[in-house]
């Protein structure tokens, strides 16, 4: 992971971890409060009621971590992110109540706009096995790095480049992303041109609920259609395909799309190494597989089926990646042929796609 200056947030316990929560309700502000200290090394440190109390209070009391809600009053959660990511840079997290619809669509805008990682808000949390993923995510985020958000970083691989990217033929593209995705995959989606003569598919690592929200939002941005995958339709060029909430994509030979709910794959369903293995054996040297910004390793052994099968590999690099985690597992197994910078994604797919205009409404064979 890239190592940038906290900005001297958090001094006192080394191991503490400062949170500031940012939301108008009281029931869910006390409730997410003794969820978060249940851990004595998180400590709630204020609650800002509106927008305009977060920016200012984030200033002020220099927090690890903002738990934000995007739907508040006086100035709302878009923002207020926007000003601290700007003024005050500090990893933030924000929940929303409904991942569907409007709601939904702002909670994935906001991680575009600076916001680390998005969760559904729970009034009463179910389990303590869900209360302790909430304090394990929070204590990971307060560590993350940022930077000023509308600064422009450097592009540049932090190791050599294996190859010179050339190509064409490729007919399907694979995209895996989890923390630090959604925002990326917008930049990706945007810089795409029209009539992409491939099909692209994508599995992006997101709390149950967001699919549809998701497909909806990179819609608003890239010039071909995005909606989200279902079971037993054929791929299609200049068509952006989104794996549902809880299941796996499975490509089969032919471009038929299947849906299965076997278990997940290094706790993740869907599952890149899932989506990516199966375009290894369905298409072979004829897809592109891409392993952009999140934790863990998924997608490293798919994309290395695939490099096998004579498909095209790349990653995103480190110094454009929010945690280059997946990246950098993929890249160390050996299935990566190059680490490119997000700006230069879109002309690397289009470089490898080639420049045939795609038949309007023709199924990819």
């Amino acid at each position: 992971m890239k190592r940038r200056s906290s900005g001297g947030r958090g001094e006192g316990s080394p191991s503490g971890v400062r949170v500031l929560l940012a939301d108008d309700s009281d029931l869910f502000a006390e409730e997410i409060r003794r969820v978060l200290e249940a851990d004595p090394h998180i400590q709630v440190v204020g609650r800002a009621v509106n927008g305009e109390a977060a920016v200012t209070m984030t200033a002020r009391l220099r927090p690890n971590l903002v738990v934000m809600d995007v739907v508040m009053p006086v100035m709302d959660g878009l923002k207020a992110i926007q000003r601290i990511m700007a003024d005050q840079p500090t990893p933030i997290l924000v929940m929303t109540s409904d991942a569907r619809g409007e709601s939904g669509e702002l909670a994935l805008e906001a991680t575009r706009r600076g916001a680390l990682d998005l969760v559904m808000k729970n009034v009463a949390y179910p389990s303590p096995e869900q209360e302790e993923a909430l304090r394990s995510r929070v204590r990971f985020l307060a560590r993350v790095p940022v930077v000023r958000h509308q600064a422009r970083r450097k592009s540049a691989s932090p190791m050599p480049a294996p190859t010179v990217l050339s190509g064409g033929g490729v007919r399907v593209v694979g995209i895996v992303a989890s923390t630090g995705g959604p925002a990326a995959l917008a930049t990706l989606m945007e810089a795409l041109p029209p009539g992409l003569n491939a099909s692209i598919v994508v599995v992006q690592h997101l709390p149950t609920g967001f699919a549809e929200s998701l497909a909806e939002w990179l819609g608003h941005v890239c010039p071909l259609e995005v909606r989200v995958a279902r079971g037993g339709e054929v791929l299609e060029p200049a068509r952006v395909l989104v794996a549902p909430d809880n299941r796996h994509l499975v490509v089969r030979p032919g471009g038929r799309v299947v849906l299965t709910e076997d278990p997940p794959c290094k706790g993740f369903r869907p599952a890149g190494d899932v989506l990516l293995g199966s375009l290894a054996t369905a298409y072979g040297k004829e897809a592109l597989g891409i392993v952009m910004s999140g934790l863990g390793s998924d997608g490293s052994q798919g994309l290395l089926e695939l490099r096998r099968a004579g498909g095209r590999t790349l990653a995103q690099d480190e110094a454009t990646s929010l945690i280059f985690g997946m990246p950098q597992a993929a890249w160390e197994c050996g299935a990566v042929e190059r680490l490119v910078p997000l700006g230069e994604m879109a002309e690397a797919i289009s470089t490898f796609v080639g420049s045939a205009p795609a038949s309007c409404g023709s199924a990819i064979p």
